[in-house]
């Protein structure tokens, strides 16, 4: 009982599933193309509402752009900006990494 691929199954895409190392993700992030800039910031991107001075500062997304409360969050006007990845990069940033060796006198004591 063997059952047919789907036209839409995910497991049969080259190239899914396959960890890649930092700098092939560095690679194909520089390779994206850079889209235009927001002409008008007091007016949201994708609606053109009119924006007053509060909306345009809690509007303002990392891609560059201003929005309205509608369109704010990044999966709401297709973001180009790779939220998951800044992150990563920060936590990486923010890692503690130990120079040297701590030693026995950092290890737990049980006093039985």
């Amino acid at each position: 009982t063997e059952q047919a691929p789907l036209d839409g199954d995910i497991s049969s895409t080259p190239g899914r599933g396959i960890k890649r190392s930092r700098d092939e993700m560095e690679a194909s992030n520089e390779e994206l193309p850079v889209p235009p800039p927001q002409q008008n910031k007091r007016r949201c991107f994708m609606c053109s509402c009119k924006l007053e001075l509060a909306q345009r500062t809690i509007g303002r997304c990392r891609c560059d752009r201003v929005f309205c409360a509608l369109h704010r969050l990044p999966e709401l006007h297709e973001c180009e900006f790779n939220h998951k990845e800044d992150g990563r990069r920060e936590a990486r940033e923010k890692m503690v990494k130990p120079t040297r060796h701590l030693g026995p006198s950092y290890r737990r004591e049980d006093h039985s």
